[in-house]
């Protein structure tokens, strides 16, 4: 039995081509498991790929995010900055304008207390010489009043000595005015003798009028007090004698 099959070949035949159908079968079926798993492996991958670059892409986002943030502060710091140097440069000039302020404030004090100062000794020169020209005026009168030659000859036929103490007397006098004189002198206080001038009455006080044909009408020809000046400030008025008007003038 086991021979006739054997050796039938239709039997054979069949047997073959089933056996080819199985391995094609088998086959076909081990290839598609294969590629099944080659995409899977794939698509694994793929998946992988995204998640990686998007992980990527986030880590991105929140760089720039981070340094958007970190730009916006420094922005910010900047501008405080730039506010804090103008207030501080503000504060500069208005320190700088005080200090000059102050110090020309300074300065104005000094001018006006070194003005008052001046005013102040100026009108105690001026008042205390003004007391002492009655003084002055009166040693003058006094040396004047004794002649340097009745000293001399009554030196000559003094017995008694009183010609020497009188003569004591009249240097020690003079010497004083002298004296009193050159103070004046050293606080700018000079005497005015207005002899020549034309009459003016802001300078001069007429006392009289005399007859003179040889001058002009109201020159002073006399001084019988004499005016003091104190710097460019009259003090005291010279009283005067004056050429008086002529007749014809007159009409």
């Amino acid at each position: 039995m086991l021979l006739k099959s054997v050796q039938d070949p239709d039997i054979v035949l069949k047997r073959f081509q089933s056996t080819l159908s199985e391995g094609s079968a088998t086959v076909s079926t081990n290839g598609k498991d294969r590629n099944t798993e080659t995409s899977k492996q794939n698509g694994a991958e793929s998946i992988q790929q995204n998640i990686r670059e998007g992980t990527e892409s986030t880590a991105k986002a929140e760089d720039i995010v981070k340094t958007k943030a970190e730009l916006k502060t420094l922005r910010d710091l900047l501008k405080d900055t730039q506010a804090l140097l103008e207030a501080k440069e503000h504060m500069v000039l208005q320190a700088k304008q005080e200090v000059l302020t102050y110090l020309a404030e300074v300065e104005n004090v000094r001018g006006r207390t070194k003005r008052d100062t001046e005013s102040v000794k100026h009108h105690a020169v001026e008042t205390f010489a003004t007391e002492l020209l009655d003084v002055v005026d009166n040693l003058s009168r006094i040396a004047e009043t004794i002649p340097e030659s009745f000293l001399t000859d009554s030196l000559a036929n003094d017995t008694s000595g009183n010609a020497k103490l009188l003569k004591s007397l009249h240097d020690g006098i003079t010497m004083t005015h002298k004296q009193l004189m050159k103070i004046f002198g050293r606080f700018e206080v000079q005497k005015y003798d207005p002899i020549g001038e034309k009459y003016d009455d802001q300078k001069h006080l007429a006392i009289t009028e005399v007859e003179d044909d040889t001058r002009d009408p109201h020159t002073v020809v006399n001084v019988v007090k004499s005016g003091y000046f104190f710097k460019d400030k009259l003090i005291r008025v010279a009283e005067v004698d004056i050429v008086k008007k002529r007749a014809e003038e007159a009409k």
